[in-house]
């Protein structure tokens, strides 16, 4: 009997064995563990920004609701399980469950797009030392445990029973969205009929989010191949030296679309962007001022769109004849049930990754049935790559969202090269690519090139493959690509240029633009949401 290891009792045990643990305290300690493993999904319905996102309705703050009282009483009935036998060892684990839920909130600091805290140490001191002091730091956490496994545990639960309070505020907020009510959108328009122009040309626009121009074509590393990119700047105008008009999705995107450039932009109360423009200083609702999008419908076009962070059909949906968007990160509409499986699906590690694979394939089979479909003049398609997180293995020619490359970037870029191709054979097959003019840039750079190799160059790739070109051309010129609005109502309302004369017309644009074709970047701030 010597040989048999004493059961080891937590403080939960004990304090139940004595006849001194309420129900109350074991209720509580499970609602505040339910309600910091549900912490990303109240974070997105109680704080997170109504632009990007889908009308949020009464359905997900109840789906937030079940879902946060159902794992509470799991966790409930597992303290209280971990107490009926001390004598058995399986028993007694299942009272550690619902401490392991603060491990939830480490991890996001981890390895959240955002953070990620282990990617800035590989980009510090390398992969490999990263991780033997990420492999040090848990062994020494799992010796503190083992050595003062009573103190820690004890801990954890006053921890969580102190964090409990928290619930009260949570649902505190919950009751007052659902009594003032939850719509976030702007009522949409119906869609616009048009009268086809007698001359026009088609235009497919492709804007891939935080693509940087030196890393794929000016100093693209030789362990990179890109050969549909390389193919495409090879019968295309390719301009070396674009900047964009801002280092951030919601400022550059709104500055491409209205021809302005855009100091700062806010979501506003209806589920629109406000934006202060650097021309006048004024402030406006993106919705309502002139667009690409809004000349096309003037001039008898019809545009289709497919994107990803940004609600285009809400905005323009007047000015749409087709569209599909989806929302960055984790959808949270449709009926109680899915909404319920949706949200909880979010607390699991890799839930990111896999939300951004089905809104990249979303997107690319919404894109080729646009991009092939002839009764469209204008299609902007707007890429979630090679934006974060990584999803894509160039060795393996597969989705992965498991592995992770301190030249994740790069399986990125990959990515976008075999996309193009994708497009570039539907619409072959569809015989509709050599008469569209095919515009390929990005809304700013990599932000965080500097983390890979001590470097920072705010170009971006903008090539224009012009009807039938079948020569390269290449543009040295520094200009700022926010004269995009215009360069599209020019290509889509009048035959298609030559690569001199857009040259010569890039030339007149950035003369009335000088201060803008540099590397400093106008609104390189905002109060915008994390979408980026």
């Amino acid at each position: 009997m010597s040989g048999i290891p004493p059961v080891i009792e937590t403080p939960l045990m004990k304090m139940k064995a004595a006849g001194s643990e309420p129900v109350w305290k074991r209720f509580a300690i499970a609602m505040s563990a339910s309600n910091l493993l549900f912490l990303p999904v109240w974070s997105l319905l109680l704080y997170g920004s109504g632009f990007g996102r889908p009308r949020i309705s009464a359905i997900n703050y109840w789906a937030a609701i079940l879902d946060t009282f159902a794992v509470a009483v799991l966790f409930f009935v597992c303290m209280s399980l971990s107490g009926q036998k001390p004598g058995s060892p399986k028993l007694q684990l299942l009272g550690y469950i619902p401490i392991l839920s603060l491990l939830f909130p480490a991890r996001y600091l981890l390895l959240s797009s955002h953070a990620n805290l282990f990617g800035r140490a590989v980009s510090l001191v390398g992969v490999g030392v990263a991780v033997v002091l990420s492999v040090c730091l848990g062994a020494l956490s799992l010796y503190i445990v083992w050595c003062w496994w009573h103190t820690v545990i004890r801990g954890c639960e006053t921890g969580l029973l102190l964090l409990s309070l928290f619930c009260v505020v949570t649902f505190g907020q919950v009751a007052q969205k659902l009594w003032r009510g939850t719509s976030n959108a702007l009522r949409a328009q119906p869609a616009s009929t048009v009268m086809a122009p007698a001359s026009r040309s088609r235009v497919l626009w492709l804007l891939f989010d935080e693509m940087d121009e030196r890393l794929s074509y000016a100093q693209r590393p030789a362990a990179l191949e890109l050969p549909e990119l390389d193919r495409l700047k090879e019968a295309a105008f390719y301009a070396s030296n674009a900047y964009p008009p801002a280092n951030f999705t919601l400022i550059s995107v709104p500055a491409l679309t209205t021809g302005r450039v855009v100091l700062g932009s806010t979501p506003g109360q209806n589920g629109d962007l406000l934006l202060k423009f650097a021309d006048s200083g004024s402030i406006g609702g993106w919705s309502s001022l002139p667009t690409v999008f809004s000349d096309a419908r003037e001039h008898g076009l019809s545009v289709g769109i497919a994107g990803w962070s940004i609600p285009y059909c809400r905005l323009f949906r007047g000015d749409l004849q087709q569209c599909y968007w989806v929302s960055f990160g984790p959808q949270i509409s449709g009926n109680l049930w899915d909404t319920m499986r949706s949200e909880a699906a979010t607390v699991l590690p890799l839930e990111g990754k896999a939300d951004h694979v089905r809104e990249y394939e979303g997107i690319l089979e919404h894109g080729k049935q646009l991009a092939t479909d002839p009764s469209l003049d204008i299609v902007y398609l707007h890429f979630p790559i090679p934006h974060d997180p990584p999803i894509y293995d160039r060795q393996s020619r597969q989705f992965s969202i498991t592995k992770w490359r301190p030249d994740a970037y790069l399986d990125s870029l990959a990515l976008v090269d075999r996309t193009v191709g994708e497009l570039r054979s539907a619409m072959e097959k569809a015989r509709v690519w050599d008469s569209t003019t095919v515009i390929l840039m990005a809304d700013h750079s990599w932000r965080r090139s500097a983390d890979f190799d001590g470097r920072i160059d705010r170009r971006v790739p903008f090539l224009v493959k012009l009807v039938n070109q079948k020569q390269g051309y290449t543009y040295a010129t520094p200009f700022n690509t926010v004269i995009t609005r215009q360069l599209i109502s020019l290509l889509a309302s009048s035959p298609s240029p030559s690569e001199s004369e857009l040259a010569q017309w890039l030339d007149a644009s950035a003369r009335q633009q000088p201060h803008l074709a540099s590397s400093a970047i106008p609104g390189a701030s905002s109060g915008t949401s994390p979408i980026d």
